[in-house]
């Protein structure tokens, strides 16, 4: 049913009055287990972007852990731009997927009051059927992780170009120098 049928009036009322309960319930549980997909789509997203951003991090660290001669100064600043794109990215994702979950778990609830499931004693006696959910704020500690993630490549530079053995710094500095 598209949305001009929802609110298409006859001449006994809105077509939603014309359902029965049977069919009220079943538009109900129906628009309850798309919601609860959609939640569960959501969760892996995010898992998936975490996921792939910290194996992308750990990749890169190792690389540049282990072979520190082999980046110049053009090359670390392309990786270093290339990686605080990806870190956006990555961070506005979970954002705007937190807020898409918060809007999914509001349908949710209202969907659960309507079909009673958060009432004491509709189906059983003395008790309700959901559970009191305690909200856990995953976004937060996944873009922590990738702050941390983000600012280890970093450090891993500021080790490889400034702070090792060879005394890099001052052939960076003096090549810069050189092209200004």
């Amino acid at each position: 049913m598209d949305d001009s049928e929802a609110t298409r009036s006859t001449k006994d009322g809105p077509l939603f009055e014309q359902l029965t309960t049977s069919e009220k319930i079943g538009i109900l549980t129906t628009h309850l287990q798309i919601q609860a997909n959609n939640l569960h789509y959501l969760t892996s997203v995010d898992l998936r972007v975490f996921g792939g951003f910290i194996a992308i991090q750990l990749i890169l660290g190792g690389w540049l852990a282990a072979a520190p001669d082999n980046v110049d100064l053009v090359l670390a600043a392309c990786i270093i731009e290339i990686d605080t794109a990806l870190t956006y990215l990555c961070s506005k994702m979970l954002h705007h997927d937190r807020r898409r979950r918060g809007e999914v778990v509001k349908t949710l609830d209202t969907t659960n009051e309507a079909l009673g499931l958060e009432a004491v004693g509709v189906y059983l006696p003395g008790k309700k059927i959901n559970p009191d959910y305690e909200f856990t704020p995953w976004r937060s500690i996944y873009i922590k992780a990738i702050g941390v993630a983000y600012l280890g490549i970093l450090l891993i530079f500021v080790r490889n170009w400034i702070f090792d053995e060879q005394d890099r710094f001052l052939v960076v500095y003096n090549s810069m120098g050189s092209v200004m």
